[in-house]
């Protein structure tokens, strides 16, 4: 006997498809995946420390990834402290092994898993592209900009949250940490030339590769004064 899948039917089964392939936005260590130990920013040096008794040196293996089943290279560092700067961004797993004056090696540390972030672009664009220029009261209402930021040079899957903060002429405004900015009027309509709006962007998990936008430059131009008329018999 066969079933017919209703509409009803059907729009649960889609509700639960798309909950289950949305992606929760990194805010938090804990967002990443169980035993990230530190998220560092692009141009961050990772910094670990190794501890065995009876150690003269430490080798050093870091793996592409968020586990040890890649490939691993073999890093130059033999102290038990290491700094290392990965090229990417993504998970890096590292493990150490202890050798003892000897030559005799220990067994493999548990792995330390670290995550790099990607840069951040940053741009913003104006509900009315076409018009930088107004008469001080004729700012249209609901003109705003929009901020749109994202990674840059990394191919990572994680979406990240972000922090917005929108700039006037390079002064913060304050209030403004969306990621739009509706103009206020008679605030934004005060007359004069290349008002330049910016925001700037970074991430949530972390204040780092902090990134300031394109300008958009306004023009508020002041309206001539009310008319006279005089009766000239």
């Amino acid at each position: 006997m066969k079933r017919l899948i209703t509409p009803k039917t059907l729009l649960v089964v889609l509700f639960l498809l798309a909950g289950t392939m949305a992606k929760a936005q990194v805010s938090a260590l804990s967002d990443l995946t169980a035993g990230t130990l530190a998220v560092y920013c692009p141009t961050d040096q990772v910094k670990l420390t190794a501890a065995s008794t009876g150690a003269a040196s430490y080798i050093w293996k870091r793996y592409p990834g968020a586990n040890t089943s890649g490939t691993p290279v073999t890093l130059a560092g033999t102290t038990a402290n290491l700094t290392d700067t990965p090229t990417d961004a993504g998970y890096y797993t590292y493990v150490s092994t202890a050798v003892n004056a000897e030559g005799c090696e220990s067994t493999v540390s548990d792995p330390a898993i670290v995550y790099v972030l990607p840069g951040i672009s940053a741009a913003i664009v104006s509900s009315s592209p076409s018009t930088t220029q107004y008469c001080e009261t004729a700012i249209p209402a609901g003109l705003t900009l929009t901020a749109t930021g994202g990674k840059t040079g990394a191919t990572v899957s994680e979406t990240f949250a972000y922090k917005y903060q929108w700039y006037k002429n390079g002064t913060a405004i304050t209030g403004a940490t969306s990621n739009t900015y509706a103009f206020a009027n008679p605030g934004d309509a005060v007359v004069g030339t290349n008002f330049a709006y910016t925001v700037r962007i970074t991430y949530v998990i972390k204040a780092c590769a902090e990134t300031t936008s394109n300008a958009i430059n306004f023009n508020v131009i002041a309206t001539p004064g009310k008319p006279t008329i005089v009766v000239t018999p």
